[in-house]
């Protein structure tokens, strides 16, 4: 793989989300719109995305880019991935 193809995963793994955080989401949003594949997981419903993103301006475009030309794949369960996977609540 040559180095201009190469990608880098990025987590977000903690709530509230900081505004550095909150604007590098918009940046990679921005930066990958439209010219390429950009895979977005998250355990909120894309309904609840503007709250946990903040600035509503900021939420509004972070959504325009992402949600608009995606597809999305719900995983629904009786158990949380936490439980399935044997992770203790509060580790």
């Amino acid at each position: 793989m040559t180095p201009s193809k190469r990608r880098r995963a990025r987590r977000f793994n903690t709530y509230p989300l900081s505004d550095a955080d909150v604007h590098e989401i918009l940046e990679i949003a921005e930066r990958r719109h439209k010219k390429g594949s950009t895979i977005f997981c998250s355990q909120y419903d894309v309904g609840g995305w503007h709250e946990k993103l903040g600035e509503p301006t900021i939420a509004d475009a972070i959504c325009d880019r992402i949600v608009h030309d995606s597809y999305t794949i719900l995983i629904n369960g009786e158990e949380s991935m936490r439980k399935h996977s044997g992770i203790q609540d509060g580790a």
